[in-house]
């Protein structure tokens, strides 16, 4: 019998919609399985040295030491040791002997040419010794050391040579880096319209880089700058808080990261400000949570650690103490000499 005119479209559009249904299926089906074939990989999460502030209830304690011609100072008991860059290359593998679970952050100047440096640069980290002048990179002379000069940071020229700086530290074996003078834009007159804001810019591709390549970085006295940067930096790193009163900066910091200050013995016959005394500055960094080295201005290996001063002893002031720290003297014959590599 045939079927009226309403049920064979009905029928035929009922057959297209299954077509077109089964099409579809097979077409997502075959999506999906060439999807599978091809995962999106994903980078691994990056991994980099992150001291803490405390070991066992005391702060973690550090060695500071920039000079010596290589001759590091082994302190017992401390694990962290700051030595320049270039001494590092020969000390790393000896200390590493010595102090098996040693850490080592490399300093250098990330903020000024050194002319020191010149012929390492050129050695060690094929770093043309001509490219800094050759970008007009070059600024005026960095205050009291007439053998540096600032560097203009924003040049492209100056962030590829310390890209190679980095690659250096981390190939000798450095677990953190410690990029000195960043501190351009604090009345120092470098010979560019540079700001803070350049600093913090600056540090964040400093940080970025180290980073990249699995090392920490700590941020070396720019104390006005610690909110803009405090998520980027794995420690603080200064020289002098008492005497020039900023210590209390470094409550911006988190309070798991090291804050490890150097007060100088000699900072009276060598920059004219009063030195300060030990037994009255001790316990007021410490309730900042503050570790304070007292040294020389040389960062030679003398030094004593405000924990080792205050045991010793016995002398040093509660924190709430109003005493006047400062002496119109030198008070070097407080610091001992530890045994060298």
């Amino acid at each position: 019998m045939r079927a009226s005119r309403p049920a064979a479209l009905a029928a035929a559009l009922l057959l297209l919609a299954s077509a077109t249904a089964a099409a579809s299926a097979t077409a997502a089906a075959s999506a999906t399985a060439q999807g599978a074939a091809k995962p999106v990989a994903k980078a691994p999460p990056l991994k980099w040295w992150k001291p803490a502030r405390y070991t066992n209830g005391t702060f973690t304690r550090f060695q500071y030491q920039l000079s010596d011609s290589g001759s590091i100072a082994v302190v017992p008991g401390v694990k962290i040791y700051a030595i320049d860059f270039d001494t590092a290359r020969d000390a790393i593998p000896v200390l590493r002997k010595r102090v098996p679970d040693v850490r080592v952050i490399c300093y250098f100047s990330a903020g000024s040419w050194e002319k020191y440096r010149v012929d390492d640069d050129k050695q060690y980290r094929r770093i043309d010794p001509g490219s800094w002048k050759a970008a007009g990179a070059l600024g005026n002379v960095m205050g009291d050391w007439p053998d540096e000069r600032w560097l203009d940071v924003r040049s492209p020229v100056v962030r590829a040579n310390m890209l190679k700086r980095l690659d250096y530290s981390k190939r000798i074996g450095c677990d953190g880096v410690d990029p000195d003078n960043l501190n351009f834009y604090d009345d120092n007159n470098p010979g560019f319209p540079l700001s803070a804001d350049d600093a913090v810019e600056y540090m964040t591709f400093l940080a970025n880089e180290a980073h990249k390549r699995g090392m920490g970085i700590g941020l070396k006295n720019c104390h006005d700058i610690i909110p803009d940067v405090e998520p980027l930096v794995d420690w603080a790193i200064s020289e002098e808080c008492v005497v020039y009163g900023y210590c209390d900066d470094y409550k911006a910091l988190s309070p798991s990261k090291p804050v490890w200050n150097i007060e100088y013995c000699d900072e009276w016959s060598f920059f004219g400000e009063p030195s300060q005394k030990p037994a009255c500055l001790c316990q007021r960094t410490a309730a900042l949570g503050i570790s304070t080295l007292y040294k020389r201005v040389a960062l030679d290996a003398p030094g004593i650690s405000c924990d080792q001063y205050c045991r010793v002893n016995k002398d040093c002031l509660p924190a709430r103490s109003t005493a006047t720290c400062g002496v119109k003297r030198d008070m070097c014959a407080l610091v001992p000499s530890p045994a060298k590599l």
